[in-house]
């Protein structure tokens, strides 16, 4: 069936062509059955996305209602299995549905991972915990740099991703996001910042950026992504005339910058 009619030559390259097909046709069956023990299915690394398994539990983590689904499940779906440090500023103490929601979350996520969480409310925190709880736990008010850097210490630091989902005012967002990113966060690591919709408004405004006469911190990223789509122009007058236009310069560890509704997560450069 692949002769080709009209010469020779060419009928005899349609008969050479049968068992190279079937050739192929059998090295793609043995490779996939070699590997399909260790390569997920597409319906697998669904059924074990961010919001299948927050969906499992009950009560259900206020991230689905955000739809942060749509940006963990881009970062995370492959590496959920590795051996990994996560980070979560804010254990929820003061969710009607009560704290701890995304502690269930995450260990079943990452199986092989390291899981903290940093809460303000040390009482609530320990009532919650239990020997049975899959994380461990530092204490204290983020927008201290002081306590900030005791996390990093009791931590260890060196986190794949750290997550922000704490007070949401301005002061403690900046705070945590200048200390932990540079401190505590590897290289290539993911710096997520929940909430991010609420900081022009009271009581999460609490006068804005402590250094900068009242900008948000979504005015600070604005600025950053500015600064990286016209890192191409860097070395003409017109990046230079941008670059005294931006009123926070962009820090040389930051590779990335995605934003959904709601949130940004900014990623750190190797």
């Amino acid at each position: 069936m692949f002769a080709v009619r009209g010469n020779r030559q060419a009928a005899g390259l349609g008969y050479l062509l049968v068992p190279c097909v079937m050739l192929n046709a059998f090295l793609i069956y043995e490779t996939r059955q070699k590997t399909s023990v260790n390569i997920p299915s597409n319906r697998a690394l669904l059924d074990r996305s961010f919001s299948s398994v927050a969906n499992s539990f009950n009560p259900v983590t206020d991230k689905i209602a955000h739809g942060y689904g749509l940006i963990y499940d881009h970062y995370f779906l492959e590496t959920k299995d590795r051996p990994m440090k996560l980070l979560e500023i804010g254990l929820g103490c003061g969710m009607s549905y009560g704290p701890g929601a995304s502690s269930l979350v995450w260990p079943e996520l990452f199986p092989n991972g390291k899981i903290w969480f940093a809460e303000y409310e040390e009482s609530c925190i320990k009532n919650y915990w239990n020997e049975t709880s899959r994380f461990n736990y530092v204490v204290g008010d983020q927008s201290d740099r002081g306590v900030l850097e005791e996390w990093v210490a009791k931590t260890g630091g060196n986190f794949d991703y750290i997550i922000d989902d704490g007070g949401h005012t301005n002061p403690q967002i900046w705070n945590s996001f200048d200390v932990l990113f540079n401190t505590a966060l590897k290289p290539e690591g993911v710096y997520f910042i929940e909430d991010l919709n609420v900081g022009r408004f009271d009581p999460w405004y609490a006068d804005g950026l402590p250094t900068n006469n009242g900008s948000v911190v979504l005015d600070v990223l604005l600025d950053w992504a500015d600064q990286l789509v016209t890192l191409s122009m860097r070395d003409t007058s017109f990046y230079e005339k941008v670059e005294k236009e931006n009123a926070f310069p962009l820090p040389p560890s930051i590779a990335r910058i995605d934003c959904i509704q709601d949130m940004c997560a900014v990623t750190k450069r190797r």
